[in-house]
């Protein structure tokens, strides 16, 4: 998953941070996922970032993507949204020609606050 950011705040932000929490389906347990790749570029009180997250394991639906904007003087916002990460398994009996898959119904999302 790529998640673009960007903003415009009354405050300099000096760090972005995330964590999705992935719950498993079939409540098989929990994954804490944080982004691989990282690109931010922080400029006074607006400024954007790019993450980027890999996932080994399929995630339900309560499966909660964390935000957190840190601010300078201290203080920090947490932004969440629930974000399901689909996934496929397959073992040698299956025969699957090549790697493209449907996207979800909705791909893409942006969120304005």
């Amino acid at each position: 998953m790529t998640l673009n950011i960007s903003y415009a705040l009354n405050k300099k932000v000096t760090n972005i941070r995330a964590i999705h929490v992935v719950n498993r389906y079939q409540n098989k347990g929990v994954l804490y996922v944080e982004p691989y790749s990282a690109v931010k570029n922080f400029g006074g009180t607006s400024g954007s970032a790019v993450l980027k997250f890999q996932y080994e394991k399929p995630g339900d639906e309560n499966s909660t993507l964390h935000v957190y904007f840190d601010l300078e003087g201290g203080g920090s916002f947490e932004i969440q949204m629930n974000i399901p990460i689909n996934g496929i398994y397959a073992d040698s009996k299956f025969n699957i020609p090549d790697s493209v898959f449907k996207k979800s119904v909705k791909d893409s999302e942006v969120i304005t606050f």
